[in-house]
């Protein structure tokens, strides 16, 4: 039971798990073995044990586990539950970035389609792409630099004027203006870096509250069942005296009944 108690409590770190004392059907008393629930979820069950679904490999956070009728299993403690939360956490990082850089293309490429580049085209894109996971540079400008569409599009038949720079120009702008909700690009990249600075802030606080708990608590529970030696060393002689006492009580009444049995037969 020692060993299982261990057991249980190593399991405990893992999630949020309750611990069942399996009854007996007729006399409703404790039959030794136990049961374990994590959110609903029957882990143990006497000898029998049942794993935890796992989600799909192409799974997007939050996973939400659920058995296989639907119902979801609730997981909010325990390194398992800090590993959910910190992927949704990631996941909605990623969710911003991806706004933010998806913004950034529809931007610079509009304007940039509306330019024309010293090789003459217009109407190319600058980046290619769709999010953060793809951006990058249009293959026509990481050729050549002349597709860049830094002119305005001259009418035909003129030409592009060297050194018209109006469209590089307009899209240097495009840093000034609130293209998610009422923030800039720079102000919207700022306040996600902040946003993951103060979320590992609110982290660490509450992951050195939780070790307090946890102390104080283990603490508690060694009081009740663990063992002091130098307590046990002190019942010990406590006993030992006790039974050296009653020795003594005895013999002495051992010497009275003698005395007076063989004294008075005398």
């Amino acid at each position: 039971m020692d060993k299982r108690d261990l057991m249980v409590q190593d399991l405990s770190q893992l999630a949020n798990i309750q611990v069942v004392p399996t009854l007996n059907g007729e006399t409703h008393r404790p039959t030794g073995s136990v049961s374990i629930y994590v959110g609903g979820h029957q882990l143990v069950y006497n000898q029998e044990s049942s794993p935890l679904p796992t989600p799909p490999k192409d799974a997007k956070a939050p996973f939400g586990l659920v058995e296989e009728n639907g119902d979801p299993i609730d997981i909010h403690g325990g390194q398992l539950g800090g590993y959910l939360k910190a992927s949704e956490q990631v996941q909605a990082y990623t969710d911003d970035l991806n706004t933010l850089t998806t913004t950034l293309i529809k931007a610079v490429n509009g304007q940039h389609a509306a330019g024309a580049g010293l090789d003459g085209t217009t109407g190319k894109p600058f980046f290619v792409g769709t999010d953060a996971s793809n951006i990058s540079l249009s293959q026509a400008i990481q050729s050549s630099t002349d597709a860049i569409a830094a002119a305005t599009a001259p009418t035909p038949p003129a030409t592009v004027a060297v050194g018209n720079g109006d469209n590089a120009r307009a899209m240097a702008q495009i840093a000034q203006q609130a293209l998610i909700g009422k923030n800039t690009l720079n102000q919207a990249y700022i306040g996600q870096v902040a946003r993951v600075g103060a979320d590992s802030k609110a982290a660490k606080t509450q992951a050195s509250n939780q070790d307090s708990v946890v102390t104080q608590l283990q603490n508690q529970q060694s009081a009740v069942s663990g063992v002091s030696l130098d307590e046990e060393l002190s019942k010990m002689i406590q006993y030992q005296r006790s039974y050296q006492a009653a020795s003594r009580f005895i013999t002495t009444i051992d010497d009275t009944l003698d005395r007076i049995i063989n004294g008075l037969g005398k």
